[in-house]
């Protein structure tokens, strides 16, 4: 829950390789329903696809649906965080921006808790 993120201050947005604010926002948007689906399920939906038409069909989706796991779940991509004794989260690893997004916008994120202070 982003009421549950520390204070956090704003990043530098679109250097190097980071996009701007308003893309990790636009892209967080677009994975609330799969955070939601992994909080309730603790996993998300695979694509099967059968024949090489619905391999094409379901492509995008399928992409999508990696590059989410990848920011997400992989222990590269996850967000690391400290949860302070206050209740609140800090980062500690990885996703500082993405942290400040979901703060800044109240969206949702799944968090990787390191430790407890």
């Amino acid at each position: 829950n982003s009421t549950e993120i520390d204070d956090i201050e704003k990043p530098l947005f679109g250097e190097g390789k980071r996009g701007t604010e308003e893309s990790y926002k636009n892209y967080l948007e677009s994975v609330q329903s799969l955070i939601l689906e992994y909080e309730e399920n603790y996993k998300i939906h695979e694509i099967h696809s059968n024949t090489m038409k619905e391999v094409f069909e379901n492509m995008s989706e399928k992409i999508f649906l990696n590059a989410f796991k990848d920011n997400f779940l992989s222990a590269n991509g996850r967000i690391g965080v400290k949860k302070k004794s206050s209740g609140k989260y800090t980062v500690s690893t990885n996703g500082y921006h993405r942290m400040y997004v979901a703060k800044k916008y109240g969206l949702k994120l799944l968090v990787y808790i390191e430790s407890i202070e």
